[in-house]
């Protein structure tokens, strides 16, 4: 049963110690300590062991932060719960931004698994985006199951990844380079400033703990056991992290390893077993820091919703899960948008931007705190205040000057869209004016696809709320009719506006015009539903059976008739709603893959001409693009709707 109720996350069971120190774990150990050993070994050399304590240093002091606040203020939503604690309804605005950055860390380590198992098994990444949305949708799935849940997935996870890093490492060690020295000397750095810039670097590989503060009402005594916590996984994944990079150190040149793209695979790729293991390890240790960005997602959506920052309805709690499913999927999808944007990696410095400055306000929230909350003898208190706080403001806004300027505007023009939000749109309606403004993608040329996909689905999803239960797929059909009409026409312009030929799809995989067969088919199957959305099934069998069985009628009043249909025809009544269903459903995946081969440019969609108006070969493909990607949406959640009603109706017998 999928009923909500108003009641918080502190309602349902609570999660332990043991099992906080779990999904932190596996919050930390992403795709950082696969890819960033080599790039740090090439800029510091042996003394990136210093760089990795000054990372580590700097990351128990943002957890000092993070457990004093926690300890004064224990609720769910991130950091920007406790800066609107301090400074008001202002802090929401910081929220809208670290909403954004756990989606795009999420959305990033979702594609590097896919990438992983594409080149274990030597596929070509044209699959790179389906396959990454699938397991965004793997991990969506699991949350929605509640952070308890989660976290009984995550202990399998982890604990593969752990004994698989340590398994690596112990090979390495039983295979040293009699090349490498180990004396003191040999770790000393020539010049400080190199070890900074890759301490600056492997910092990344520690970011993520702090995700486990945005589920404080899920946690049993969070004042006391979200810091304890903080201490132990920080101190575990330190040890293991020291022990990954010693390992390669010991086995292989500096040359080798600053040349690879994933060093510590590399390493152990002489030996099939190990290098087996450390790679499921790194699958294992990729899929588990997705599903804690989603969750930490979630709980931001859940929290701008409680504090009527967004539509209040993503800030409930499903009863049986003790989960906020609504604000779990809400995340999902603009995860997925970004993963289809082909420009994640611009969009995860967009993310380091939002935890910098994150951090920075939250410092000053600490000042804000010591005068005004009421601190206990119990209360945790960050050690050599106000030195180690203001040295965490320090570095961050070092950090931040060290961006490229094109994330920075980002990260602060999606602030000001924040504002805009609030300012403008009523709680009732910000959930629209959330997804219209995302648009502030419109600020990387590559990814104003994004924008106006998710304006599109905005207004879509606007038009669907105001319609009433009984009038949903009138008004889906009434959508998807315009965008089959949409999608025949730019067909038709590709084949048929003459060009020089500079007009047709140049395809590698395939034959010519075999996808856009395939595309009109899908048309023809999308126009069906149309009609039977519009006069369903159930009135078709109707109709044939008073034609054909006149004197089986029950009753009949008037001119109107009440018909008791048979068992057999109720069966086939409900087998065919389903089959209408999945055949959407089926062809929503095949349009969406010819999006990805088109964003992969295996397809490549030339000019096209309108009348006298010339579309350029980007123009043609960034509307063919836009198109696809809606009606593909539009067909899946139109099969989904039909497949929903239809085991409802069984269920209730109608």
């Amino acid at each position: 049963m999928e009923e909500e109720e108003e009641g918080g996350l502190e309602d349902g069971r609570k999660l332990g110690f043991f099992a906080l120190i779990v999904l932190g774990i596996a919050s930390l150990t992403g795709a950082g300590i696969y890819s960033l050993i080599g790039p740090t070994v090439g800029i510091a050399g042996p003394a990136v062991m210093i760089s990795l304590t000054i990372g580590l240093i700097f990351a128990l002091l943002i957890s000092f932060v993070y457990s004093e606040l926690v300890s004064v203020y224990p609720k769910s939503g991130g950091g920007f719960i406790f800066i609107e604690k301090a400074y008001g309804e202002k802090g929401l605005y910081l929220g809208w931004l670290i909403w954004l950055a756990n989606m795009s860390y999420g959305a990033l380590v979702c594609q590097t698994a896919a990438n992983f198992i594409l080149d274990l098994f030597q596929i070509n990444r044209i699959f790179s985006v389906p396959l990454s949305i699938l397991f965004l949708l793997l991990m969506a799935a699991i949350n929605t199951f509640g952070s308890r849940a989660l976290s009984q997935i995550q202990l399998p996870l982890t604990f593969a990844l752990v004994i698989s890093l340590i398994i690596g490492a112990v090979y390495l060690f039983m295979r040293p380079d009699t090349s490498t020295r180990w004396d003191l000397d040999y770790f000393m750095p020539d010049s400080i400033f190199p070890v900074f810039v890759a301490a600056a670097i492997l910092f990344n590989i520690f970011i993520g703990f702090e995700d486990v503060a945005s589920i404080a009402e899920e946690v049993e005594k969070p004042e006391k056991n979200i810091p304890r916590a903080f201490m132990v996984m920080l101190i575990a994944a330190g040890f293991i992290y020291s022990l990954v990079i010693l390992s390669i150190l010991s086995s292989r040149s500096l040359s080798e390893i600053s040349q690879s793209e994933v060093a510590f695979l590399d390493a152990v790729a002489e030996n099939q077993l190990i290098y087996f293991i450390v790679f499921l390890g790194a699958i294992f240790a990729l899929l588990a820091t997705a599903g804690i960005s989603l969750m930490a997602s979630s709980r931001n959506v859940y929290a701008l919703a409680r504090k009527d920052f967004m539509d209040r309805r993503y800030g409930t709690i499903n009863e049986e899960t003790n989960s906020p499913v609504k604000a779990v999927w809400l995340s999902a999808l603009i995860s997925v948008l970004i993963l289809s944007s082909g420009d994640i990696e611009f969009f995860a410095s967009v993310s380091v931007v939002s935890y910098m400055i994150k951090m920075v306000v939250m410092c000053f929230t600490i000042f804000k705190f010591r005068k005004t909350e009421e601190y206990t003898e119990d209360t945790f208190k960050i050690p050599f205040h106000p030195y180690s706080t203001i040295t965490v403001i320090i570095i961050s806004i070092l950090f931040i000057a060290s961006i490229e300027t094109s994330s920075l505007i980002v990260a602060i023009f999606w602030l000001f869209l924040g504002l805009i939000l609030y300012l403008f749109f009523s709680g009732k309606k910000r959930v629209y004016g959330t997804i219209f403004l995302v648009t502030a993608f419109f600020f990387a040329i590559s990814s104003i696809l994004v924008g106006v996909i998710i304006i599109s689905i905005g207004f879509i999803y606007y038009l669907l709320s105001i319609s009433d239960r009984s009038s949903i797929k009138l008004t889906l059909a009434g959508i998807k009719c315009i965008f089959i009409i949409l999608t025949i026409i730019f067909i038709w312009l590709i084949t048929n506006t003459g060009q020089g030929g500079a007009n047709k799809i140049s395809i590698a995989l395939f034959f010519d015009g075999f996808l856009l067969n395939l595309l009109i088919f899908i048309c023809i199957i999308a126009s069906i539903t149309v009609v039977l959305e519009i006069v369903p099934i159930k009135e078709w069998i109707y109709f044939l059976y008073k034609k054909s069985a006149k004197k089986e009628v029950a009753i009949k009043i008037g001119d109107g008739q009440i018909i008791d249909l048979s068992q057999s025809h109720q069966k086939l009544l409900y087998y065919s709603n389903d089959i209408l269903g999945y055949l959407q459903i089926i062809s929503s995946v095949f349009i969406l893959l010819i999006v990805s081969l088109i964003m992969s440019e295996t397809i490549i969609i030339e000019e096209i001409a309108l009348g006298n108006i010339i579309f350029s070969q980007e123009a043609s493909t960034y509307l063919f693009t836009v198109i696809l990607i809606i009606f593909g949406i539009l067909v899946g959640l139109s099969g989904a709707l039909t497949i929903y009603f239809n085991r409802e109706s069984k269920i209730m017998g109608i």
